[in-house]
């Protein structure tokens, strides 16, 4: 028995386990005064329920008591988890631990049963892919019910709009322009570095509002993420920054910054910052994560500078508000249209992966504060004081985007991005970003039982494939 990927070698699974054929059907019926028996309304499909009768045997390195303990620990989720059993290796459940296990101990060995509820009532087969070729598929779904499937494009050129079409259903994201309508692009980018080598910057020094940026701190690329040598010297907050000028100044933009902090000592203190800088060097915004207390948890902090001193928090948040940030991947963005700022913080799996939680926050700058162009970023790492430094603390992309006027129908995609629509959690992801683009009228869909067909649009602007696994009863 493989549950949640892991096995065990003192664990047999005893003769009396009972994969139920199907799952359990509740048939709803109505009865009407007069007529005999009854009306067919509905059909509930329930969770399955499978019993796991089990035989543990101790060993010289576990004891039975221990054994107990691993079980607890292995089998106690707190969400459902992939179970295969050996008997029927190609088909996977997606099970949980309902109630509790009661060992009849006998010298060095066990017996006992527990039950697996399975909330999704069917098991699955292997993933399979196909490939959509010039816009068009045909593929067969060999379950013995409908299965969702999850699409994933790679954009080769701008579009305003996706569509995906199958025999009885469709999805349209964007819009289709007319003959009457222009399109543009909502965003120029101007600056996409994913920070692999220091290639165009350079070390620089300028008054911030947290610590001090020193000169003889060294930052350097390990050829994925921009990483310190030294913080070199200074009392409280301190390190090095280094500096890269934009191709144009930006008023209106979005600037993203990537980093991560790992921690191994509870003690050890960090800032990672991302400067927006005007001509002058002097900072127009602030994009922080800070270690700056005991324990485990980096929290983000976005900051606004106005030339005279004024200073404004667009997003800053507690410990207790991001309680999962440990060890983290994430992004800080900052997004300014005329006198509206939004301030965005996402937490991802890993590096530039799919968003797994996000907050954002609008300011409107009503004073006019706040307006300068921004003409470089700079890339600041600090320690504090004599405290122990973050084990990793990383930067790892820099993106900064001219936002245009807005006339006409806009690109939704860009050539290089990556869009997953996946009808199993009714989720639209461009670049692992959630997305609500989906056009009113389309939905989210299942393939059939049998074959299907599917068509991509516009063809010329992705290579396109699509994935799913069989379900069964």
């Amino acid at each position: 028995m493989l549950f949640n990927g892991e096995s065990r070698d003192y664990l047999e699974v005893a003769r009396g386990t009972i994969r139920p054929a199907w799952a359990p059907i509740k048939r709803n019926l109505r009865t009407i005064l007069g007529h005999p028996g009854a009306y067919h309304e509905s059909t509930d499909t329930e969770p399955i329920i499978i019993p796991v009768y089990i035989r543990v045997k101790a060993n010289k390195t576990m004891k039975l008591d221990k054994i107990k303990e691993d079980l607890a620990a292995w089998l106690i989720t707190e969400s459902v988890a992939e179970l295969i059993f050996s008997a029927e290796p190609d088909r996977t459940y997606y099970a949980m631990v309902d109630g509790g296990l009661n060992l009849n101990e006998f010298v060095n060995t066990g017996k006992g049963s527990f039950n697996f509820i399975c909330p999704d009532p069917y098991k699955y087969g292997s993933e399979k892919p196909a490939d959509i070729l010039n816009g068009m598929a045909t593929i067969a779904n060999n379950g013995t019910v409908e299965t969702p499937p999850i699409f994933t494009l790679n954009v080769i050129k701008p579009s305003t709009y996706i569509d995906v079409v199958t025999d009885d259903a469709y999805m349209r994201l964007g819009q289709i322009p007319s003959a009457d309508n222009s399109t543009f692009d909502p965003v120029t980018t101007i600056l996409n570095d994913p920070l692999s080598s220091t290639v165009g910057w350079a070390p620089t020094t300028f008054p911030v509002d947290v610590g001090v940026i020193n000169s003889d701190g060294i930052i350097i690329s390990d050829g994925n993420d921009f990483m310190l040598t030294t913080y070199g010297t200074g009392s409280l907050w301190y390190g090095p920054a280094v500096a890269k000028s934009l191709s144009s100044q930006v008023s209106d933009y979005l600037f993203r910054f990537r980093c991560r902090h790992e921690i191994t000592d509870i003690s050890s203190f960090g800032r990672t910052n991302l400067y927006l800088l005007d001509v002058n060097k002097k900072p127009i915004a602030r994009l922080t994560l800070v270690k700056d207390t005991a324990g485990e948890i980096s929290t983000p902090e976005i900051r606004l500078f106005g030339v005279n001193g004024e200073t404004q928090y667009v997003l800053r948040q507690s410990r207790e508000q991001v309680e999962q940030w440990k060890d983290v991947y994430v992004f800080l963005e900052l997004k300014k249209e005329g006198n509206v700022f939004t301030a965005r913080m996402a937490r991802t799996r890993g590096e530039g992966g799919r968003v797994e939680e996000e907050i954002s926050y609008k300011f409107l700058d009503t004073a006019g504060l706040f307006t300068r162009s921004v003409a470089s970023v700079a890339v600041s790492f600090m320690k504090y004081a004599n405290s122990p430094t973050l084990n990793r603390n990383r930067a790892q992309e820099v993106l900064a985007q001219r936002i245009n006027q807005q006339t006409g129908i806009p690109y939704i995609v860009q050539t290089g991005d990556v869009v997953e629509i996946d009808h199993k959690t009714n989720d639209i992801r461009i670049n692992g970003e959630t997305r609500l683009i989906k056009t009113f009228g389309s939905s989210f869909f299942n393939l059939k039982k049998g074959t299907n067909t599917i068509m991509v649009q516009p063809a010329d602007a992705f290579t396109a494939k699509v994935s799913w696994r069989e379900r069964f009863k």
